[in-house]
């Protein structure tokens, strides 16, 4: 069995990257809504596909990636865990933001990547008040390299789920 991912659920959109169906939008890809602090983005046609960006390194503090929730909300109860898979050129703390329809603000660091390919492993948003219970009408990552050059990011999916099988 498979957990059930907010995304391909409710949006029935998955956060996985893939080309956009229509028109390409800007970011190839109808996954990110919007973007601020990046330098360049573009798609990948490897194997499924992924996003493929630069961080700028004037923006290596306030850098954004906004996805998409297609009018939607996200109810903080029922979807709390939330995992990754990408590369960065270098090791890299990676945070997610959200706001509330209580307007609310919340933000938490969900992991770590280093400078290769790999998952952050699954982290539970439950325990965090500005998360549980909440309903979510916003959502975005950051990515936070530890020094001065700009940060070179590669993303495969981007899963939020409920954990129950």
């Amino acid at each position: 069995m498979e957990p059930v991912y907010w995304a391909a659920k409710v949006s029935y959109d998955s956060w996985d990257m893939t080309e956009a169906d229509t028109n390409s939008p800007p970011l190839f890809t109808d996954d990110i809504e919007s973007m601020y602090g990046w330098s360049s983005s573009s798609y990948t046609n490897s194997i499924s596909g992924m996003f493929e960006g630069t961080v700028s390194d004037q923006h290596l503090s306030d850098n954004r990636m906004t996805l998409e929730l297609s009018s939607s909300t996200i109810d903080g109860d029922d979807y709390y865990l939330i995992n990754l898979i990408g590369k960065f050129s270098r090791g890299c703390d990676v945070y997610l933001h959200w706001t509330t329809t209580q307007s609310g603000f919340g933000s938490q660091k969900i992991g770590e990547l280093s400078g290769d390919w790999g998952t952050m492993g699954v982290h539970d948003l439950s325990s965090n008040s500005s998360w549980d219970g909440k309903t979510i009408d916003d959502i975005w990552l950051s990515f936070k390299p530890a020094g001065p050059l700009a940060l070179f990011v590669r993303i495969v999916w981007i899963k939020l789920e409920n954990g129950e099988l």
